[in-house]
């Protein structure tokens, strides 16, 4: 028995530490964020990988999609069929679509340092842009993309943004168009009606902006058991990737 009680110790303490470390992956990027929204450049770094971060509308795009940087400090939409237009759409408007099981994938290249072994710009600008800029100006969704980002891992779900749409903003109108902070309210109060099989989020557009994160976050802290399950699969991920550079070494020829 104390064997086993001190094995679960050790195995929550691996949990703990791998939450740490992807909030440390993630306190850097919005750090390198920041900088690429405020400084000289608009090129953001992340691991080896290059992004541009349209600083008007608060998002980061893949730098592969552009055939020579833009220029200024944020992309003018060309309409209907234009290479902007749809960089837009798929980045920041209703063409949005990642998997949730690609973030772990690049969230175990990067805790086993494995990220030049994969291609992984695409799910790195989706991610930055869910985990970093969304919360930045919506404080409620970084509880609420977590948590749907628990429940949906590994992944059974084709398109994340299915699932969180509703409770974030839409990047290619902003900030022109910024949602309805009831109506976006009320969004979050579906998505976390979905997430706690109906016990919160009935009453989200009647609450204050602070009592709706407070309700929020406490909810990421009450569903502990799911939150160790996410970074189980990150842990995994982790290995995985490990494993794989290990294996890649000891057969290739000496």
């Amino acid at each position: 028995m104390l064997a086993a009680a001190m094995e679960l110790a050790e195995y929550k303490d691996q949990l703990r530490g791998y939450r740490r470390r992807v909030g440390a992956i993630l306190d850097a990027a919005r750090d390198t964020l920041l900088g690429a929204m405020h400084g000289d450049s608009n090129v953001l770094t992340w691991y080896g990988e290059q992004f541009w971060v349209d600083r008007a509308r608060r998002l980061v795009l893949p730098m592969y999609v552009f055939d020579a940087l833009p220029a200024g400090h944020t992309l003018a939409d060309d309409g209907d069929g234009g290479e902007a237009h749809d960089n837009l759409e798929v980045f920041g408007g209703p063409s949005r679509m990642v998997a949730s099981h690609e973030f772990l994938r690049v969230f175990g290249a990067m805790l086993a340092g494995t990220t030049d072994r994969h291609t992984w710009a695409t799910t790195g600008a989706h991610l930055l842009n869910l985990a970093v800029v969304q919360p930045l100006i919506n404080k409620s969704f970084e509880p609420l993309f977590w948590l749907a980002f628990a429940h949906d891992t590994p992944g059974p779900i084709d398109n994340f943004y299915q699932t969180v749409g509703e409770s974030m903003f839409d990047m290619m109108e902003y900030p022109t168009r910024v949602p309805d902070p009831d109506e976006l309210r009320r969004g979050q109060g579906r998505l976390l009606l979905e997430l706690t099989s109906g016990l919160m989020g009935g009453d989200a557009e009647q609450r204050s902006a602070d009592d709706w994160l407070r309700i929020c976050n406490w909810q990421l802290h009450a569903q502990y058991p799911i939150m160790d399950r996410l970074f189980g699969e990150i842990w995994s991920r982790t290995t995985r990737a490990e494993l794989e550079v290990r294996d890649a070494r000891s057969s290739s020829p000496r």
